[in-house]
C-alpha cells in the first residue's frame, strides 16, 4: 500500500465520509448492467474506504467489502452490514475464480498495477469484468478551480493525476476500458469543502502547520467566489465509470 494513502488515509476515517461525495445512481446501474451483477452474483468492492460504492451495490449481490484501512473499517460497519475483509489490492485472500465481478471506486491509481491486476485477474471466474468509478473534479466551476489550484502546488508528487494516473486504466490481464462519464452535483457547506480538502491523502500528512494553511487558502476561495455569509453551494463532479473484460 502506497505510504502517502496508508497515512493520510488513517488520519480520520469519518472525515473522509463527511467529505466525500457518493456515486449517483444512474452511474451505478450503468456499472452493475456491464458487469452483468445479479442477485445471486458474487462482488467484491476492493479498497471500499468508508462504502461509498459498497452501500450502493448492497442488496443487489452477494458483496464483500474489501479494505486495509482500520479507520475505514470503522465507519463501513456502521453505515453498511456488508461484511468487511482487512487486505490490500495486491494480496487479496480469497481462492481463484472466486468472484463474478470486482469494483474498484476512487482507488485504482494508489495501487501497484502489476501485483493488483495478476490479483484481480486471479479472482475473477472467466468470462467476467473488472469495474471502476471515479468521482473527478470539474474545474470548469471557478471555485473547484481555485480550490484545486491550492491543491496543485501540494499534490505534484502524489499518484493521483488526472493526467498521468487516468491517462491510461490498463490493468494487466484485462481488455482496454470502456468508459462512460456522468456528472453529479453535490450541495457542499463551508465545513464540507473543508472535510472533502482534508479528506484528501496528501493534505492530511502535512505538518500541522501546513494544514492550517491549506485550511485559510480554501476560506479565502469561498469568500472571494461566494461570500463569507453564504452557507453552501453546488459543487459540480464529472463522473467517471469504466467496465474491463478480463482475458482468459
Amino acid at each position: 500500500m502506497h505510504r502517502i494513502a496508508a497515512e493520510g488515509f488513517s488520519e480520520d476515517g469519518w472525515r473522509y465520509e463527511r467529505g466525500r461525495a457518493g456515486y449517483p445512481s444512474e452511474a451505478v446501474d450503468w456499472l452493475v448492467d456491464h458487469l452483468r451483477i445479479g442477485p445471486n452474483s458474487m462482488v467484491a468492492d476492493v479498497a471500499a474506504g468508508t462504502g461509498k460504492l459498497t452501500r450502493e451495490l448492497a442488496g443487489r449481490c452477494r458483496l464483500l467489502a474489501v479494505e486495509p484501512v482500520p479507520q475505514m473499517h470503522e465507519v463501513l460497519r456502521e453505515v453498511t452490514e456488508v461484511p468487511v475483509v482487512e487486505a490490500v489490492a495486491e494480496h487479496l485472500p480469497f481462492a481463484d475464480a472466486t468472484f463474478d465481478a470486482i469494483t474498484i471506486a476512487q482507488a485504482l491509481h494508489w495501487f501497484d498495477r502489476e501485483r493488483a491486476g495478476n490479483e484481480l485477474h486471479r479472482l475473477l471466474k472467466p468470462g467476467t469484468r473488472l469495474g471502476l468509478i471515479w468521482n473527478a473534479r470539474d474545474r470548469s466551476h471557478p471555485v473547484v478551480d481555485a480550490l484545486w489550484s491550492i491543491m496543485d502546488e501540494i499534490e505534484s508528487d502524489a499518484p493521483w493525476r488526472q493526467e498521468r494516473a487516468r491517462s491510461t486504466n490498463a490493468v494487466p490481464g484485462f481488455g482496454p476500458d470502456n468508459r462512460q462519464d456522468f456528472t453529479q452535483v453535490v450541495e457542499t457547506t463551508r465545513q464540507g469543502v473543508e472535510d472533502r480538502m482534508l479528506s484528501v491523502s496528501y493534505i492530511s500528512v502535512l505538518a500541522p502547520d501546513k494544514r492550517t494553511e491549506v485550511l485559510a487558502e480554501c476560506r479565502a476561495v469561498w469568500d472571494h467566489h461566494l461570500g463569507p455569509e453564504v452557507e453552501s453551494f453546488p459543487f459540480p463532479y464529472r463522473v467517471e465509470a469504466y467496465w474491463l473484460e478480463r482475458l482468459d
